[in-house]
């Protein structure tokens, strides 16, 4: 490594300020014409405890609808949230894209597509860093190569809730 490289990663590590970050464990529905049941995890991070309202998140949504085929969901979503007012709610604005892919009961996948995502919601504070997190997403998918396995419109909504831990 040359020593401006190593200077330049000094300095910004040295200049890095405070990191922010939540946890949250979600249950819900994917709506399609049919209510399927989800569950999910969902990761982000904020630049700074209380100043930033911009951050990124990855998450999770596993779904299964009632014909045993298996829906999963994985992406990266850009947050734009109001400012952390003490007990008040927060609430947020989401972008994102990611993947898609199915799996039929028979063992067939649909291999993976793209998906994006654009919703918002409302963190509620409970205790210290515990909150309830309401989410809805308008989710968009791309077509499978194997039409015969979507059994879900390319434009679903994830309605979810769940609990949230900043730490």
């Amino acid at each position: 490594m040359k020593l401006p490289t190593v200077l330049c990663a000094a300095c910004l590590l040295a200049s890095a300020g405070p990191a922010h970050a939540d946890a949250t464990a979600y249950f819900g529905t994917l709506v399609s014409g049919a209510f399927r049941p989800s569950i999910g995890f969902a990761i982000g991070r904020f630049m700074t405890e209380t100043d930033s309202i911009v951050g990124f998140e990855i998450d999770s949504t596993e779904t299964r609808d009632r014909s045993g085929s298996d829906i999963w969901l994985f992406g990266g979503t850009l947050l734009a949230q109001s400012k952390a007012r003490g007990s008040r709610p927060q609430f947020y604005g989401a972008l994102g894209a990611g993947i898609y892919g199915q799996v039929n009961d028979d063992g067939r996948g649909s291999g993976l597509v793209g998906s994006g995502n654009v919703g918002g919601g409302v963190k509620i504070t409970l205790a210290g860093p515990l909150k309830i997190r309401l989410d809805y997403r308008f989710v968009f998918l791309g077509s499978a190569e194997d039409s015969s396995l979507s059994s879900i419109p390319r434009f679903p909504q994830r309605a979810t809730a769940g609990l949230s831990l900043a730490f």
